[in-house]
């Protein structure tokens, strides 16, 4: 053989080797890799022809890239499949196509030695559907944030949702809207969803005291049937604000929902209260969904008698029923100063509680006065107060609660969709830092991280996918054919830092979020350009 050739033929062998050592690496199990000698006088032109060329051939193939995206050698976490190992995990096309015991080369690689690789964390409970609100999210592992308490107005479900389609950098969805439906037909005021809800709790007190006519009822009811039709989730009734609906009219609203097959979410009646009314407000929606053989979802449930809801909703699941609720890790909720329960004969009368001991203003950084509390629930109604309600030590037990689901209950910003993070006024820590300070609790009492990792994401899709909810069968899950969105944290370090003083303190920790098979956040920073998210919806009516 012409020496001139030897040093490209020895190139070519290097690179069939190569290509044979991927075809190993894809397949999971060792091929025999013989030597192939190159030059020599002997070679025969059949066994260049027959054997090596089609060899060089593969190799055109094998050298592409074998995923858009791959994670290496992350301990993968699926709580559905009771995975819990060191894998390797290949993404195309948006979608995990497989997961492997050996490690995966694409055209973009992502080591996440010593990190936990998780299905992306869900947030059904999340008021915030604003951009600088979705990035807050994302650096504290999000990838779904739903509104399904309060929701948007079900005559503005449509707008809503394409506003958002490419704009959005996670999953988005929301219920129709209760109250805003209310405040439409009772007030006359309008407000889309809960960033514009300022127009409608400070405009009028209608849809929270009225009595709606049968009339008046049934443009309600429109209201709520045109955005089921128009794909939301389900039905969000913030029913512990609106004293002013009767059971009748509870009953009527959760029996439309199930009319599609979808839950109503609740915030109970007497909530905050105190255990004998905080179950009774439960059992009146339990007992609807029981009736009408309906789903349905109680809104942070973390108060006084939780262990009593717990027990119902444990027990109606054994029996068949898609019931469920959900928590978030804080002593403390969150509202505007003008909520029905802080009023004297609620706050002082029936529960026994000071102003001075547990209404808290953020923008103050202080507890409020009585005085305080009436002045500003008369000249600013929808200013944001958190309030202390709950025991520091009960915290570890809601988050390992069997079926719990871990939301946010994160408070909105009222105005517009784009506000800068950092001009954001303070708020509760929730919104920043709920799913890194329910990890870091959970490292510190030494819990169940897959259990931790249900709460935060696969029992949140179990529970929608149940009822249809195609976009949440294909969450929540590390398996091969579904949707990518992962998140990958480092459960030894991860940390909240969001406080009651400073709730817009990030976290820290999480290092890498796929939303929709793109990379939205890498090496803890939110990737510019990165709008992947889609929408959670059902397929709206009469559509194609």
């Amino acid at each position: 053989m012409p020496a001139i050739l030897k040093p490209g033929l020895r190139l070519m062998s290097q690179m069939v080797r190569t290509a044979i050592d991927r075809l190993m690496r894809r397949f999971d199990f060792p091929l025999p890799l013989p030597k192939v000698r190159m030059g020599g006088q002997g070679m025969q032109k059949s066994i260049w022809f027959g054997t090596f060329v089609p060899l060089v051939m593969l190799v055109t193939g094998c050298f592409q890239p074998d995923y858009d995206r791959v994670i290496n050698h992350g301990r993968v976490i699926d709580p559905l499949s009771n995975l819990d190992g060191v894998r390797h995990v290949g993404i195309k096309d948006g979608r995990i196509v497989r997961i492997s015991k050996t490690p995966l080369t694409g055209a973009d690689e992502i080591d996440a030695s010593g990190l936990v690789v998780a299905p992306g964390f869900i947030d059904y409970h999340f008021h915030c559907p604003a951009q600088a609100c979705y990035e807050i999210g994302l650096k504290d592992g999000l990838t779904s944030a739903m509104d399904l308490e309060f929701g948007t107005l079900g005559s503005s479900m449509a707008a809503w949702y394409e506003a958002r389609d490419g704009a959005a950098r996670i999953n988005y969805g929301a219920s129709a809207s209760v109250e805003l439906a209310r405040a439409l037909v009772l007030d006359g005021n309008r407000a889309d969803d809960v960033l514009t809800a300022y127009k409608t709790r400070g405009g009028g007190q209608g849809w929270a005291f009225g009595r709606a006519d049968a009339a008046q009822e049934k443009d309600i009811l429109a209201d709520l049937d045109e955005g089921l039709a128009a794909g939301a989730i389900g039905i969000g009734i913030t029913l512990g604000y609106m004293p002013g609906i009767s059971a009748a009219q509870v009953y009527a609203m959760q029996a439309l929902a199930a009319q599609y097959g979808r839950q109503a979410c609740v915030h109970t009646r007497h909530t905050p209260g105190d255990a004998t009314g905080e179950v009774t407000g439960v059992q009146e929606i339990l007992a609807n969904a029981a009736a009408l053989n309906a789903p349905a979802c109680i809104n942070h449930f973390n108060n006084a008698g939780w262990q009593n809801v717990q027990a119902l909703l444990s027990g109606m699941r054994e029996k068949g029923m898609n019931v469920w609720g959900d928590i978030y890790p804080y002593v403390a909720g969150s509202t505007s100063i003008n909520a029905q329960f802080f009023r004297p004969e609620i706050f002082e009368d029936k529960l026994g509680w000071k102003y001075e001991e547990r209404l808290f203003d953020p923008a103050l950084n202080r507890f409020l006065s009585k005085a305080e509390y009436l002045h500003y629930a008369k000249t600013e109604p929808v200013r944001a107060v958190i309030i202390y309600k709950s025991d520091p030590s009960e915290i570890i037990d809601w988050l390992q609660l069997d079926g719990v689901v871990i939301a946010s209950d994160g408070m909105p910003v009222f105005g517009a969709w784009n506000k800068v993070h950092k001009s954001l006024p303070n708020t509760h820590p929730r919104r920043a830092g709920t799913r890194a300070r329910a990890l870091r609790m959970a490292r510190e009492s030494d819990s169940d991280l897959s259990k931790l990792v249900a709460g935060l994401s696969s029992n949140a899709a179990v529970y929608l996918g149940a009822m249809g909810l195609e976009a949440m069968q294909e969450r929540g899950r590390i398996q091969a054919g579904m949707i990518a969105d992962i998140t990958i944290f480092d459960a030894a370090t991860i940390t909240d830092h969001a406080s009651y003083q400073d709730g817009l303190q990030l976290s820290s920790g999480i290092h890498h979020v796929l939303v929709n098979g793109e990379t939205a956040l890498r090496d803890g920073a939110v990737v510019d350009g990165v709008k992947a998210g889609q929408a959670i919806r059902f397929q709206p009516k009469n559509s194609d």
